[in-house]
């Protein structure tokens, strides 16, 4: 009889440890579908990636990247860290202008790359745009792809240095306009004195 009551023990035991292991190991299905659908976990990701981004069959954007991770879900991205260098080129081949930032995150389906940190634009016209937050995307009122932020800016030229809240710019910077200027600089470059 005592065998009988210490095997019911050690079974009632048994059975309350896997009663136990079951039930704490139970995930609810909201949390599971938040993972699943809001992409959380990457799907792929990499180390000094190169993407070519084409029209056509003909290059436009080479994008450099330190750390890429994609993720999935209902708005799909690529979140780039520790540094983006974009090059656009125009339909030559020739680079036309260039973006670099600390990071990124260019959403897929929606043909649109956030810059931030320490963003850099220039042209081959030595033009230069500084801001800490900018969009690259595609322009719905015409096929021109367009730069823009709602954050403080300094565009500088050779002739001048802008300062703003905001600004609009085609890809390769060739036309652009300030939101609400600041304030701006002239620079004069200094003639030399050709007498000896």
């Amino acid at each position: 009889m005592a065998r009988n009551i210490t095997a019911l023990i050690l079974k009632s035991i048994s059975a309350l440890i896997i009663a136990e292991m079951l039930f704490a190991c139970e995930n609810k299905i909201e949390d599971v579908e938040l993972f699943s659908n809001k992409g959380i976990i990457a799907m792929e990701t990499g180390d000094e990636v190169e993407i070519l981004f084409s029209e056509n069959g003909i290059i436009r954007v080479k994008m450099l990247v330190k750390r890429m991770e994609r993720y999935g879900g209902d708005r799909p991205y690529i979140d780039m860290k520790n540094g983006v260098q974009l090059f656009f080129f125009d339909s030559a081949g020739n680079t036309s202008s260039t973006l670099q930032s600390d990071k990124a995150i260019n959403y897929i389906n929606e043909d649109r790359l956030e810059a931030s940190g320490n963003v850099v634009v220039t042209n081959n016209e030595d033009q230069k745009i500084q801001t800490e937050f900018l969009v690259w995307e595609a322009d719905e009122k015409d096929a021109e792809k367009k730069i823009w932020s709602d954050k403080f800016v300094t565009i500088t030229t050779k002739n001048e240095i802008l300062m703003g809240d905001g600004f609009e710019a085609r890809q390769d910077f060739s036309k652009y306009k300030i939101k609400k200027l600041k304030g701006t600089v002239t620079i004069k470059e200094e003639e030399e004195d050709n007498e000896d």
